[in-house]
């Protein structure tokens, strides 16, 4: 799955530099997750220069996904629908 995503709104919803490994633009390893399917991907390769440039500038990360799947992770984000997730996944919770 690609995803492709302002730069701009990056910067104003989800740039912490706290948490990010690469300051600025979304990291290998990180997860999306679509509340309408319940379903996690993880960014395998963000790719943030393009080879031909509009106006001098890129406006968007294109970000390449694969569908993660919960395997014991702890999950402490401060949303309940997504911490929810561990409850429900933990083994012997089934």
């Amino acid at each position: 799955m690609e995803f492709v995503i302002s730069r701009k709104r990056f910067t104003e919803a989800v740039d912490n530099n706290v948490t990010l490994t690469v300051e600025g633009r979304p990291n290998e390893g990180d997860l999306i997750y679509i509340p309408l399917s319940g379903t996690f991907f993880e960014i395998k390769f963000v790719e943030h220069e393009e080879a031909f440039y509009q106006l001098a500038n890129v406006f968007v990360y294109e970000l390449h996904c694969e569908t993660w799947e919960y395997s014991g992770e702890k999950m402490n984000t401060g949303y309940d629908e997504i911490d929810g997730i561990e409850a429900r996944f933990a083994p012997g919770q089934r």
